[in-house]
């Protein structure tokens, strides 16, 4: 079934879509024109591919004197746990003539190199999807060289955590996860709407010295609670959605320690862009330092050294074609500089004696790892990225296994990062019955394409 459209119809304010309004343009007065009726089918529709932008140009035939459109900018990407930002969906009506160029742009989801090892799920760099605006990247980093070099000049192994099966221990690498690319259609060069990108997620990771299969009881360690908390469950950073003009921010992410439930590290989320200008990137959080009890510590002892560290998100560009902000990155890394030929050696109360070689003292005690932080969406304004944090953390009440003959301390990591918030969304005055909401594109929504949409239907003169 064809829509029928006329000027009486337009005055009159009656609504071809579902009104899910988040902002709505004005409808401006008109001159009288011929009534039309719109096709069924849409005349272009173009889908962004992976992180690419797909974007196509026609010019407006003889008999159009308006198009509708509806637009859709590209989700970010997130891992199980961690939502993503549904890119924004913008709606409406425009008057065209014959003979004007439309171009129409539908922003890519965004890309990466993910793998599943263990628990962890991303390892690698990822593109922010293309857009009239880029989402927020996932850019490549390299751990400091001298900081690999001390590591692995204490356990070599520290360079093969990626073939872990069971996932990685002392060393791990987690990028972060990308925005979405901004969706856009343009009238002979005006721009008449965009359609903002989805922020990236944020990144959760955490080890702490695993105590062997027959160590001594009341284990006690620096370990995080993860997703347990008896009154106050740990919350992961989720990414901004496209919801009106302004993108939606990031969430504030929290994490609580198993052995001091009230002791809380946080890292915000990014802000949305908003009316062209950049989000905000998201404010430094606090690395701890000293010791919340008995328990642990955030200090160096014991012949051993912990470094941590935390990273401010980063501003998404301005503007129309305006960038997400890319993700920032913090690092941390442990070091065993007890003497090497001293080794761990567990004698249980029933005799039983239990050696660790070289190699498995070594991989509990020596390690370096950073997080990266979620990308901002493109869009009018670029969404800011997600803060980092990497911390690490000694056990100080006890010995690896509670060994009362053991010489090192169990040590603990977390890497936590927010994710990026949504690219601003724009309907020129110009537009009929303009709505911007939520596309409902989010990687974690259960759908299975996240990339940006672009549907232009014709209405076509009668006789």
């Amino acid at each position: 079934m064809s829509t029928y459209i006329s000027r009486r119809r337009v005055v009159a304010g009656a609504a071809w879509a579902a009104p899910v309004i988040a902002t709505s343009a004005a409808v401006p007065a008109f001159a009288a024109s011929l009534d039309c009726v719109f096709a069924d089918s849409p005349h272009k529709f173009l889908r962004g591919y992976s992180d690419y932008r797909v974007e196509e140009e026609f010019t407006v035939p003889a008999n159009v004197s308006k198009l509708r459109f509806d637009i859709f900018g590209g989700g970010g990407v997130s891992d199980t746990g961690h939502e993503s930002g549904s890119g924004a969906r913008t709606t409406g009506i425009v008057e065209v003539k014959p003979g004007q160029t439309v171009r129409i742009i539908a922003g890519g989801g965004s890309g990466g190199n993910y793998h599943r090892r263990g628990r962890l799920t991303t390892d690698g760099p990822g593109r922010g999807g293309r857009g009239y605006g880029d989402g927020g990247d996932a850019p490549r980093f390299t751990m400091p060289a001298e900081v690999v070099a001390e590591v692995t000049k204490r356990y070599p192994g520290a360079l093969n955590w990626r073939e872990l099966e069971d996932g990685p221990k002392g060393t791990v690498e987690v990028h972060g996860h990308p925005g979405g690319g901004a969706s856009a259609l343009l009238i002979d060069g005006e721009v008449i709407a965009v359609a903002g990108g989805g922020g990236g997620g944020g990144v959760t990771y955490s080890y702490t010295s695993a105590p062997h299969a027959k160590h001594f009881p009341a284990v006690l360690d620096a370990s995080v609670t993860n997703f347990y908390h008896p009154t106050d469950p740990p919350i992961r950073s989720f990414a901004g959605s496209g919801l009106s003009t302004r993108g939606g921010d990031a969430t504030t992410g929290t994490q609580f320690y198993t052995h001091s439930l009230n002791t809380k590290v946080s890292v915000e989320g990014g802000k949305g862009g908003n009316n062209g200008a950049g989000g905000a990137g998201a404010a430094k959080p606090e690395v701890p330092t000293g010791s919340p009890n008995h328990i642990f510590s955030y200090d160096s002892q014991n012949n051993q050294v912990l470094y941590s560290s935390s990273t401010a998100g980063n501003a998404g560009g301005s503007g129309f074609k305006a960038k997400g902000g890319n993700g920032a990155v913090a690092y941390s890394y442990q070091l065993d500089n007890n003497d090497p030929k001293n080794l761990e050696v567990l004698t249980l109360p029933g005799g039983e004696r239990i050696e660790f070689s070289a190699e498995e003292t070594a991989a509990e005690f020596n390690g370096y790892q950073f997080a990266m932080s979620g990308g901002g969406g493109g869009g009018y304004g670029g969404g800011g990225s997600g803060a980092a944090l990497a911390l690490s953390a000694i056990t100080t009440i006890q010995k690896w296994n509670n060994n009362p003959a053991g010489i090192r301390q169990s040590v603990s990591y977390l890497q936590f990062s927010g994710a990026g918030g949504a690219g601003g969304s724009y309907l020129s005055p110009r537009v009929i019955e303009g709505e911007i909401s939520n596309s409902m594109n989010a990687m974690r929504t259960g759908i299975n394409v996240h990339d940006g949409e672009a549907k232009v239907y014709l209405c076509e003169t009668k006789g």
